[in-house]
């Protein structure tokens, strides 16, 4: 079976460090990071299986990025990682197309 290509975005370095360990114990992920936005929409044709981002990146607004991948990778799953808990929030970024 072939691994799950994962891109994760994640500026804080800690917490993504924090997230690939913690993917990795899955151990059928091919996982790349990203520590913005603008070098993960570079690589976007990659198409990965799975993008897990974090809400607050330092250079792009995740629902742009969103879009992006929504638009040039449609098969790709969607999930942001967020401290938020503010409805408007997250009906915004699953109105651009997060799964999650």
């Amino acid at each position: 079976m072939d691994k799950l290509k994962v891109f994760l975005i994640e500026d804080d370095l800690v917490y993504n460090s924090l997230l690939e360990n913690f993917l990795q114990q899955y151990g059928n992920l091919d996982i790349k990071v990203f520590f913005n936005g603008k070098t993960a929409i570079k690589d976007i044709k990659a198409n990965p299986d799975i993008l897990i981002s974090d809400y607050h990146l330092p250079d792009v607004k995740t629902d742009d990025l969103i879009q992006m991948y929504r638009n040039l990778s449609p098969l790709t799953k969607i999930l942001v990682i967020s401290k938020e808990d503010k409805m408007d929030i997250i009906a915004k970024l699953l109105k651009s197309g997060a799964d999650d």
